[in-house]
């Protein structure tokens, strides 16, 4: 007995010393079943538990992120995939109408300056806007004939502007300011031809002076005109 007292001193002497350092962490601890059996309470054990609870916790959270890794690996190409393919769905049918559509303008387009560059063409051979000057000039050098109707006009037998009858619901297709400069043109021209059909079927019965303003009309109308055609020609170029 006094030898176990003795040896219990002694122990309680050396915890003393060493408790310290274990609590800081700085000496590691071992709780022995002899140690408890004596007497010996070591300040540390609490910090051992401690150490060792948070060890097992640190080890749960590695575990549970490495699983969720493993997830995001197992579930990422999925995700790539899908999107890849939402993104082709929506991608590629825009893409083919756009083209489609683009294609569609550049023919209409080059249909509309086909027609208007013909007509112009066609006006500029023939003369008339020369015509209708040479015309108005002689109207009003003749002064003696007052009451004397003078009158410019050609015929036309077929419809000149098939193009634009085929497509005139078309034009929105166009960039702007295609649609407006296009439908300028063909209304002035239309007014142009229905001037020319009066004058060619007697419709229109004034003297001369009436007649002189008239065909002034005409003329400013017909350079307006050829003027609009060249733009649109130039602009679509």
């Amino acid at each position: 007995m006094p030898l176990l007292t003795e040896l219990g001193n002694v122990l309680g002497r050396i915890s003393t010393k060493i408790s310290p350092l274990t609590g800081l962490g700085l000496l590691p601890v071992r709780c022995t079943p002899h140690a408890a059996a004596a007497g010996v309470v070591f300040s540390g054990q609490n910090l051992c538990r401690a150490q060792s609870q948070n060890c097992g916790t640190t080890k749960t959270h590695v575990g549970a992120e490495i699983n969720m890794c493993d997830e995001i690996k197992t579930l990422l190409p999925i995700i790539v995939g899908g999107a890849i393919g939402i993104a082709g769905s929506i991608i590629a049918p825009t893409w083919l109408e756009y083209s489609r559509r683009k294609h569609e303008r550049e023919s209409l387009t080059g249909a509309f300056v086909g027609e208007i560059s013909a007509v112009i063409e066609i006006c500029k051979r023939r003369q008339y806007i020369e015509s209708i000057r040479a015309l108005i000039a002689e109207a009003k050098a003749k002064q003696a004939e007052p009451n004397k109707s003078v009158w410019f006009h050609f015929s036309v037998r077929r419809n000149p502007f098939p193009v634009y009858d085929a497509n005139v619901s078309r034009l929105g297709l166009l960039n702007d300011p295609l649609p407006r400069q296009i439908a300028r043109f063909y209304t002035q021209s239309s007014s142009i031809l229905e001037d020319i059909a009066d004058m060619r079927e007697g419709k229109i019965q004034r003297n001369r002076d009436e007649s002189i303003r008239c065909l002034e009309a005409l003329l400013e109308l017909f350079e307006d005109t050829q003027a609009v055609g060249g733009k649109i020609v130039l602009d679509a170029g």
